[in-house]
């Protein structure tokens, strides 16, 4: 026997429950807080309940999917797209579906699958397409949705939990015996081949159907289609008419997302305070609450509002199993740097290789041949399985448990891998595949899973999706998130909207309609409910500040309305505090409570940044350019220096600009010696370049990209060469001239005698030329290009002070007789030597340059600049000498391209 009951109002629902027997009766349901709170209400009126007497519909199909047909495996819908791969790989050769066109063949199974399960459907759409004048493009893919989905189901025995309801309609449903009265309670959510079954079912049963049936239904004639076409194969009964709901609602917008988060919880926080309303009679509902989470559970808890939600983390997001993953992945040909990194790294083991290097060796990794780059790494995972092999499901966890026991806490965390272990053999086939294909399915299962961090409180708010609202009995109510796009999410479908209408229509075939929405019919619906307070809350900008549009029916109940600030919430006024104490740096505060123990002075020292004192004997020594980054930010020299960090040039198809820059040093070097002997050849330089390649270890096993990187080099000698070939009739050149001078603190000068108290200063200087014709100098330094480099009149406002700290040591050590009348970057881009500083007349006469040239100085003001940089450097020194550092920028551009960014700690980086 078959009965519709017409419910025009929810709370209708409400009272239907009262008479449920769970002792005879079994009432279906679409969600699992439906069930939950028929579960409470069955416990707090009888004191129990069986499992039999509530279900969701989807386990409902899936006991009789078991019974019926026991060979058949119900597999998650990730398996289902990893066997779509294996048939594209089977057989998209013969039926024309290449590899791209994976994700295509994909939807259209799980779109289609109603479809193409349904025992008529192929007759029925030949007979239909007969009568169409226009081709159908979409009937190509129902023609291979239709090979795969048999492919699936027939060769492979498994189905999609999905598709339990359609595979149902081709089994003989008289062997159904249900001992139990059905009441099919589904709202919008039941499916034109769910009322199908449940007819069949009536046929030796009673079924009890309930029909939201409001007073608005017309507006969504395509949702409820499935009642209005099936009325007639049963009786109908229709419920009293409800009286209307007076309770207070209030349509409020809001700036953003954020805001309708403070709104909520400010809101919660005045009914409990003012109104003394127990937290568990207050509901926040949003169409996808999730959205909202993270930010609601913040302010809650921030608030001190107890709420009944779990707070959740995905189990992908837990260091072990993103460990145990890293390792699985780097036995496949897609090995990156994050993963191996962090299998190399893995807490408790110790690494075979120091960060650093291996940092520089596999940052930039492209394949597993990369591995080879370092022997240590390459015996730990190059080629450990055959890839082109395949596996049974057996195989594959024999291996995953030997590298989970390889985890350092793997014997602690049993419970862990065994939910990875029961979901791995429930959601899968034991059938052989390719090693890749096990990796990506157990990864797309782990990234769905997840575990409990905090359990919800359970007399604490609701906080639920707007589609488990049915059965919940909150006397105040907050609906967020009452956007357009929220109820209107876009689903292309492999079928127009036209083709859909007209095979439904005619031949009842189970299709969806994408044009209507289940949220904006629930909302309705829900509004109608009976309780004390409702508040509908629509923002105009997302939490990524993309722009939302107020849903239709916010609209029909509030056209026009002023955006409303929130109250403050208890996160507000520890922000007031806060900024009290970031805007008043020299008043103490007592330690104040921001999610843990944080006292103000630690916050002072994150916003202001802090200065530390740290002296050590590896700051008496220094070169140009641990001085240079000491006063262009001292955090630079004390990470490089102190901590002694290092961040070497990583391999990859090109070179570093620092291994270009050390390569093309040598270079010079070794070809100025030969054009100097006059025996500069490419032949020679050609045996230089393997050499230097050898001994860097460049381009290990990657012949074609090192011979692109010589063939520069080469031509980069070559013009090299010609230049030189010409300047040194004008020069004596010295290459790489290494130096040691001191700063006297006493005399604040340098000087190449040791003091009792100073500072000793090495380094190397590229290369310094002697006039032929006069006595001077020219220090140079090779640099690529002139994009970050100035002439002497910015070096003090930029901090480049490389070249004068050159001409000082210089000059301290060697040049006490002929003076020093040049400082330039020799560009050897374009050879281009006409910035940095130069005499006027030398710059004239000997380097041919215009007198408009930003090089020329006199002497006078080059002596000048000498002065004010000795005082600016003597403080500089003093600092240093003093040991205080502090991470804060001389200007915050440079921190751009710092190698130490991630680390550091300047205000503006955190």
């Amino acid at each position: 026997m078959l009965e519709f009951v017409k419910v025009q109002h929810p709370d209708q629902i409400k009272k239907l429950l009262k008479n449920f027997d769970p002792t005879k009766q079994t009432w279906i349901v679409s969600d699992l807080k439906s069930k939950r709170e028929i579960q409470n209400e069955s416990i707090a009126r009888m004191g129990y309940y069986t499992d039999d007497s509530i279900l969701q519909v989807s386990d409902f199909w899936q006991i009789w999917l078991r019974r019926l047909q026991p060979t058949l495996q119900v597999v998650s819908s990730d398996f289902i797209r990893t066997l779509v791969q294996i048939f594209i790989e089977t057989y998209g050769n013969v039926l024309e579906i290449s590899e791209n066109e994976f994700s295509t063949l994909d939807r259209s199974v799980q779109e289609l699958a109603p479809l193409l399960l349904h025992p008529e459907s192929d007759g029925l759409l030949k007979e239909w397409m007969q009568t169409q004048d226009d081709d159908k493009k979409w009937i190509k893919w129902y023609l291979r949705a239709r090979t795969c989905i048999r492919f699936i189901v027939d060769e492979k025995k498994v189905i999609d939990k999905k598709w339990s309801a359609a595979y149902l309609q081709t089994i003989d449903f008289d062997q159904i015996k249900w001992e139990r009265e059905l009441i099919i309670d589904l709202g919008t959510e039941l499916s034109s081949i769910e009322m199908g079954l449940f007819k069949v079912l009536s046929q030796s049963q009673k079924v009890i159907v309930y029909v939201p049936s409001p007073s608005w239904e017309a507006k969504f004639p395509y949702l409820l289609k499935t009642y209005t076409e099936n009325l007639g194969y049963g009786e109908v009964k229709v419920l009293p008419e409800e009286k209307s709901n007076d309770c207070e609602s209030q349509f409020v917008r809001l700036s953003t997302q954020l805001s309708e988060v403070k709104f909520a919880v400010a809101r919660a926080r005045k009914w409990i305070e003012n109104d003394q309303v127990n937290p568990a009679d207050i509901a926040i509902m949003a169409p996808d609450i999730e959205v909202y989470w993270p930010a609601l559970e913040h302010y809650l808890t921030e608030e001190g509002i107890p709420f009944q939600k779990d707070v959740v983390a995905p189990l992908n997001s837990l260091g072990d199993v993103q460990t145990f993953l890293s390792s699985l992945k780097n036995l496949t040909q897609d090995v990156s740097w994050d993963s191996l990194e962090k299998n190399v790294f893995q807490s408790g083991s110790i690494p075979p290789i120091k960060y650093e290097q291996f940092k520089a060796l596999f940052y930039q990794i492209f394949d597993e041949e990369d591995l080879k780059r370092d022997e240590k790494i390459k015996n730990l995972f190059y080629k450990k399985i055959d890839l082109q092999n395949e596996l049974t499901r057996d195989d594959f966890l024999s291996l995953i448990v030997k590298l989970w026991s390889t985890l350092p806490d793997s014997k602690t965390l049993n419970s862990l891998f065994e939910t990875l272990l029961k979901d791995l053999l429930s959601q899968s086939l034991n059938m052989p595949m390719k090693f890749n294909r096990w990796y990506q399915f157990l990864k797309s299962r782990i990234s769905r899973k997840e575990i409990k961090v905090n359990l919800g409180i359970g007399n604490g708010v609701i906080v639920i999706p707007l589609m488990w609202s049915q059965m919940i009995s909150a006397s105040h109510r907050i609906y967020m998130g009452i956007y357009e796009e929220a109820f209107r999410k876009v689903r292309k479908s492999i079928l127009p909207l036209k083709d859909i209408e007209t095979l439904k229509n005619q031949f009842d075939l189970a299709l969806d309609y994408p044009d209507e929405s289940h949220l904006d019919f629930n909302l309705r619906w829900q509004s109608m409910s009976t309780c004390k307070n409702k508040v509908y809350t629509t923002p105009h900008l997302s939490f990524s500040s993309e722009p939302l549009t107020a849903s239709l029916y916010f609209l029909e109940n509030n056209p026009t309305s002023a955006i409303v600030n929130p109250e403050l919430t208890r996160v507000d006024e520890l922000q007031k505090q806060l900024l009290a104490v970031n805007t008043r740096p020299d008043q103490a505060f007592e330690v104040l409570s921001y999610q843990g123990y944080v006292s103000g002075e630690r916050i002072q020292k994150d916003v202001f940044g802090d200065q530390i004192k740290i002296k050590s004997d590896v700051f008496n020594s220094v070169s140009a350019s641990d001085i240079e980054n000491y006063a262009k930010c001292s955090f630079k020299l004390l990470a490089a220096k102190g901590f002694r960090l290092r961040d070497l040039p990583h391999a990859s198809i090109d070179l570093d600009p620092r291994q270009k820059g050390t390569l093309a040093h040598a270079l010079f070097e070794f070809a100025l010696k030969l054009v100097k002997s006059s025996e500069f050849t490419l032949a020679r330089i050609d045996e230089f370049l393997e050499a230097k390649r050898l001994e860097a270890n460049l381009f290990k096993n990657e012949d074609l990209f090192w011979d692109i990187q010589k063939s520069k080099m080469l031509n980069l000698a070559q013009k090299f060469y010609d230049f030189e070939s010409t300047h040194k009739t004008k020069f004596r050149a010295e290459t790489e001239i290494d130096i040691e001078v001191f700063y006297d603190f006493n005399a604040k000068a340098f000087t190449s005698k040791k003091p009792i108290d100073g500072i000793t200063i090495r380094g190397r200087i590229d290369r310094v030329d002697e006039s032929i014709s006069e006595n001077y100098y020219i220090i140079y330094d090779y640099k690529s290009s002139g994009g970050r480099i100035h002439n002497y009149k910015k070096w003090m406002s930029e901090y480049e002070f490389q070249l004068l700290i050159y001409i000082l040591a210089f000059e301290a050590a060697y040049a006490e007789e002929i003076p020093v009348k040049g400082a330039l970057y020799y560009l050897y881009k374009n050879f281009d030597l006409s910035k940095g500083y130069v005499d006027t007349e030398v710059g004239l006469s000997h380097f041919g340059l215009s007198k408009s040239n930003g090089s020329l100085s006199s002497d006078e003001t080059h002596e000048a600049l000498k002065a004010d940089f000795i005082i600016f450097i003597s403080e500089v020194f003093e600092k240093l000498h003093q040991g205080l550092f502090k991470a804060l920028p001389f200007k915050i551009d440079i921190c751009e391209e710092c190698d130490w960014r991630k680390l550091c700690r300047a205000p503006h980086l955190n």
